[in-house]
């Protein structure tokens, strides 16, 4: 899609939202009243227009028919004009005046003057229009108002007989536009009882084609509303039209997001209570040995094991809901940060301190280059480095070394956490990053088979890649190396 045409979508669907924003403030809230304004607004805006231009129209024509009437009485009044002993006379023909006689009663005026000699006949108090002085032959039509009415005035040129070149008169015909009006009034009357009834039956369809262009809508609606709570099943767009597909897509993405978290947290709660029964049922025993045990040493031993085993349940615990926020977390996928991937291993590196001086193991720490600066959820970020060393520590037998070392590159950054302990055969490193698997032990120290999966889990939110790997110098042991991709430009200043 080219900018030009996302641009002109974005207007677009600005000016509809204005526009429902605008219906809504007018009392039309449901979709149904909004459509049906949209569709008959046009429409009666249309049918006020055609009835405006069909007034003027039939005006028009009226004025016609009385211009042409107004004009066979001025013609038959200047037939009448003739000059007798250097003196103009006239004599009005009857049906000059009854020619415009009309059933409303309309008041006729004339008035014929001379240019040279002034009012010949008619009426005086007529004035002579600014319109009706004509300089030839010919004659104009125009409104005036007469008396307190309005009148339609004809004014006409006529030579006068014996056709001297300069002697003519001008006749103005005059009359009251009642009849005009009744004419005008029955025929626009007639054309709008046309334009009304189409109305009718514009507003009766647009009604029912809202109501059945909204039907999708309300299958829809009914849809949801009728679904069970267990029920998790997408809602069936195959007969949805075009337009409403996004929003059917919009649901059922919806749903299953909902289903994806509904998933996550069943399996949460079987995972807990499965992983924790076991446990739980150790140190129930453990404890009841200590409390039945009759010497000292025996109840000390038992007590020993119950503490081990509640660390161990702790431990679990902790892996458990680790792993539960991760997936809440990159499931929402929140604004990542720019983070000094340096520190948190140091800080990691120093929380870990205790666990393996226990152990007596070397924990180590190199910097490669600048300071590495990643994009991602501090905490999140954090809680990986802690699982790596947490699993390299565990695995790795006393005496042993595990050194964490961060490289900055131009891709990226890198973290890798290597250990001398006893590897991962290159068939089960797949397997070790699936949720509670773990491998056949034969040490004291027992994993609940979440460290690595929880590493797995943060990487993908942080667009990172988890390779584990054998170490390059052959020996025993595992490299776990996390590549994270290299922040923006200006994340990455707003780090350092």
């Amino acid at each position: 899609m080219t900018e030009g045409t996302a641009t002109t979508q974005q207007g677009a669907s600005g000016f509809w939202d204005v526009l429902a924003r605008l219906l809504k403030r007018m009392g039309l809230g449901s979709l149904r009243a909004q459509m049906f304004a949209c569709l008959l607004g046009p429409i009666l805006l249309i049918s006020v227009i055609s009835n405006l231009l069909s007034y003027y129209d039939t005006r028009d024509k009226a004025n016609a028919v009385v211009d042409q009437m107004l004009v066979g009485s001025a013609r038959m009044i200047g037939g009448a004009v003739s000059v007798r002993d250097g003196y103009h006379s006239v004599e009005i023909p009857p049906a000059a005046i009854e020619n415009l006689g009309s059933e409303a009663g309309d008041n006729i005026y004339f008035r014929v003057d001379s240019p040279r000699y002034g009012l010949i006949a008619g009426t005086p108090e007529l004035p002579v229009y600014a319109a009706a002085k004509l300089s030839k032959e010919g004659w104009s039509s125009f409104n005036e108002t007469f008396r307190g009415q309005d009148i339609r005035v004809v004014a006409f040129a006529q030579p006068v007989f014996p056709f001297a070149e300069e002697d003519f008169v001008i006749i103005q015909v005059a009359t009251t536009l009642k009849g005009r009006d009744i004419k005008v009034m029955n025929g626009w009357m007639h054309v709008s009882r046309h334009e009304i009834a189409l109305l009718v039956v514009a507003t009766l369809l647009g009604m029912f084609w809202t109501r059945a262009a909204l039907a999708p809508v309300l299958r829809i609606s009914d849809a949801v509303s009728r679904r069970q709570v267990d029920d998790r099943a997408g809602i069936d767009a195959e007969d949805t039209p075009t337009e409403l597909t996004p929003l059917v897509q919009s649901i059922n993405e919806h749903i299953r997001r909902i289903n994806h978290y509904i998933n996550q947290h069943d399996r949460f709660i079987s995972n807990a209570a499965h992983q924790l029964k076991t446990p739980l049922t150790v140190l129930n025993t453990q404890i009841s040995v200590g409390l039945r045990s009759a010497t000292a040493p025996d109840k000390q031993k038992a007590m020993s094991a119950a503490h081990e085993t509640l660390r161990h349940c702790i431990h679990m615990t902790e892996q458990l809901l680790t792993l539960s926020a991760a997936d809440h977390i990159t499931g929402n996928r929140p604004p990542a940060t720019a983070t000094n991937l340096n520190e948190i291993v140091r800080t990691v590196l120093e929380n870990h301190a205790e666990l393996a001086d226990m152990k007596n193991i070397d924990l180590g720490f190199a910097a490669v280059g600048d300071a590495a600066v990643v994009s991602g959820v501090p905490i999140l970020i954090e809680t990986l480095a802690a699982n790596l060393l947490d699993n390299a520590i565990r695995y790795t037998p006393p005496g042993g070394v595990v050194t964490a070392t961060v490289k900055a590159t131009p891709d990226g950054a890198i973290l890798e956490v290597e250990d001398n302990g006893p590897g991962i055969p290159p068939l089960e490193r797949d397997l070790v990053l699936e949720r509670y698997y773990r491998r056949t032990e034969t040490g004291e120290q027992k994993g609940c088979g979440l460290g690595l999966s929880i590493v797995r889990e943060i990487a993908l939110g942080a667009g990172a890649r988890l390779e584990l790997l054998a170490r390059a110098d052959g020996q025993a042991g595992l490299l776990v190396r996390v590549r994270f991709p290299a922040p923006s430009t200006g994340a990455a200043d707003s780090a350092t």
